[in-house]
């Protein structure tokens, strides 16, 4: 009798061990993929602002470099390059005017939850109508150009911020905010 209140209690303190144990390795999992997302912005920043070198070797300045998430492909995140240097020869947004450099998948089980932006002088609104948020810079500095495309409505322009949060879908109850605002700082923070 003894014996089987034992194993009886082992086995419920194994069940608490193992069911926090998914949480928090979700929660770990979710963490790391948030500050991945914040490390390539970052990269993305830098690389706007540094010369490339061309085929006949010379270097070239000010091609605005970016990244893309969009909401109808939640598991991933696309960086791309405008084709132009000139800001007069951009239009933002336009995915017809972009080199692709890759698209990046998101740890297992994780996902877009939501884009948030934050007009000059508003409070942030999440809007489930965003459908994708682009984010670019531009040389000589590292100020943050967005981009948020609505499924319907006008575009937001005068953008202070924007953030994207992620979350798991393994059950994990959190949710990670990356947010860039317009003088290009990131931030990762939980929500």
């Amino acid at each position: 009798m003894e014996l089987i209140i034992s194993i009886a209690i082992m086995g419920t303190i194994t069940a608490l061990v193992i069911a926090n144990y998914r949480s928090f390795d979700s929660t770990l999992m979710l963490k790391n993929a948030a500050f991945e997302v914040a490390s390539v912005i970052r990269e993305v920043q830098v690389r706007s602002i540094s010369s490339i070198r061309t085929s006949n070797n010379t270097a070239t300045f000010n091609y605005p470099y970016g990244i893309s998430f969009d909401k109808t492909s939640p598991t991933e995140y696309k960086l791309f390059r405008y084709r132009s240097a000139l800001a007069t020869e951009i239009n933002y947004g336009d995915t017809s005017n972009v080199d692709n450099l890759g698209t990046e998948m998101f740890n297992k089980a994780i996902e877009i939850d939501e884009i948030c932006v934050k007009l000059v002088n508003t409070a942030p609104v999440c809007d489930p109508d965003y459908e994708r948020l682009d984010v670019s810079f531009r040389r000589p500095d590292y100020k943050a150009m967005f981009y948020i495309k609505r499924w319907t409505g006008a575009q937001p322009t005068s953008v202070e911020e924007a953030t994207i949060k992620i979350h798991s879908t393994n059950g994990s109850p959190d949710v990670f905010l990356i947010t860039i605002n317009s003088y290009g700082q990131i931030s990762v923070k939980k929500q």
